[in-house]
């Protein structure tokens, strides 16, 4: 299997991060040398996800991360480059993005929220207004 990286590109104002190979979990490490790196992005951040053929629920931190970074500082969010397999673990097809149907309960509202977070990174709508 492909070692895991990160890459981080700035083109001005925008931050362009381009994950490299599986990711099963996103490890600390690669996570403190990313996030310093986008300070310098006060327009957008673009996940470009083309370059990971496989992704576990331990990957989502990494885009847990860029959705706090934005909503911290009101950086847009978007992604692009999509395979299958990980728009399968955000609970989509690559075919068509359908949000999972509401759930009762506090805590199971509380995941769908946060689904429909994810849903709307994956579909490349922006975590800021």
């Amino acid at each position: 299997m492909e070692p895991y990286t990160v890459r981080l590109l700035l083109c001005g104002d925008v931050a362009v991060v381009t994950p490299y190979g599986p990711m099963e979990r996103v490890p600390d490490a690669v996570l403190a040398s990313l996030l310093p790196g986008l300070g310098g992005a006060s327009h957008a951040v673009v996940l470009d996800m083309g370059r990971v053929p496989f992704m576990s629920v331990g990957g989502l931190r990494l885009l847990d991360r860029l959705l706090v970074f934005g909503a911290e500082t009101g950086v847009h969010v978007v992604t692009t480059g999509w395979q299958p397999q990980p728009l399968g673990v955000l609970g989509v097809r690559a075919d068509r993005f359908v949000p999972p149907a509401p759930r009762t309960g506090s805590a199971r509202l509380a995941r769908a929220v946060e689904s429909r977070a994810l849903l709307a990174l994956a579909r490349g709508v922006s975590s800021a207004g």
